[in-house]
């Protein structure tokens, strides 16, 4: 058996028992369209590099043939309301990496009780939901007692399967092994095998995805810059007053946003150092004259950084 996604082709037959895992995702479009919906999480037992994604997005696109970059959200509550809330009746959505948010300790309250509502309308709209994350057990207990399935990536190409009851063994630690004669044929089996995965690195869709991933990390790191150096304009109170005539950083990116205009930390540094502008340092801060402002607003929107 051949899947072929575009100019991507699979060989089914190249990998140990994934024709076994293609069985439950056959069981899972049956479930989906008898008015049921499904919740998996996929692992990697702590570790990261292990392909979690990898095994999220070929679970989507086999459940879903319309799934697409659009149908992921990365660790971001927003995202993630914004994307179920769009999706239709049937579709295969991804919540990637959601242990940012998931064990950070504001998700503990209110995005927590956000994500629960999240899974009564993933109910309500038959969907296929995945949440990528380093470990199931950074999800909320009411989450993990709602899930039907889990995927454990122990490494690259190689993972186990859970489903029903089992999925207690495999959060007690255990590692299952089926014959691969096992067949899935009750609505709800309860199984547990380990299966070998490909790689889809080179396909189109991944890519994109990767690319997304990899523009949301750097959105999180200037978020995370400006949370610190705001923190150090409260926490130090000799350097918090900025000397009449001068902006830092942060005002800069604000005053750049007031303007529609999105910039990150990295891009303002490299576009202030070209423009040849002065900067002093206040304690921890770097600091830019104020009326060298209209200079940074026509060089950013100039080049359309």
């Amino acid at each position: 058996m051949k899947l072929d996604w575009d100019d991507f082709t699979i060989d089914i037959s190249n990998y140990h028992n994934l024709n076994l895992y293609i069985k439950a995702l056959n069981k899972v479009r049956e479930l989906i369209a008898d008015d049921y919906d499904f919740l998996q999480v996929i692992d990697g037992r702590i570790k990261t590099g292990v392909g979690k994604s990898t095994i999220a997005i070929f679970s989507a696109k086999y459940v879903d043939e319309n799934f697409n970059v659009e149908k992921i959200a990365f660790a971001d509550i927003r995202q993630i309301l914004r994307l179920v809330k769009k999706a239709s009746t049937g579709d295969a959505i991804v919540i990637d990496e959601g242990g940012v948010i998931l064990f950070s300790r504001q998700w503990r309250s209110k995005e927590a009780l956000l994500f629960n509502k999240v899974l009564m309308i993933a109910r309500a709209k038959r969907l296929f939901l995945q949440v990528v994350l380093p470990s199931v057990f950074f999800l909320d207990k009411y989450v993990r007692l709602s899930l039907h399935a889990l995927v454990s990536a122990r490494k690259r190409g190689l993972a186990d399967y859970y489903f029903g009851k089992d999925i207690i063994k495999a959060w007690a630690g255990h590692i299952i092994t089926m014959n691969p004669r096992h067949q899935l044929n009750a609505r709800t089996p309860e199984v547990g095998f380990t299966f070998e995965f490909p790689s889809l690195k080179g396909w189109k869709l991944f890519e994109e995805y990767y690319q997304r991933k990899l523009e949301f990390i750097d959105k999180q790191l200037d978020e995370w810059l400006i949370e610190i150096e705001e923190g150090e304009e409260n926490g130090h109170a000799n350097e918090s007053v900025v000397p009449q005539g001068y902006m830092t950083y942060v005002d800069i990116i604000k005053r750049l946003k007031a303007h529609g205009i999105e910039i990150s930390y990295d891009s303002l540094r490299r576009t202030i150092a070209k423009l040849g502008l002065e900067t002093r340092k206040h304690g921890r801060r770097t600091l830019v004259k104020e009326t060298d402002f209209p200079y940074i607003l026509e060089a950013v929107m100039k080049k359309g950084i």
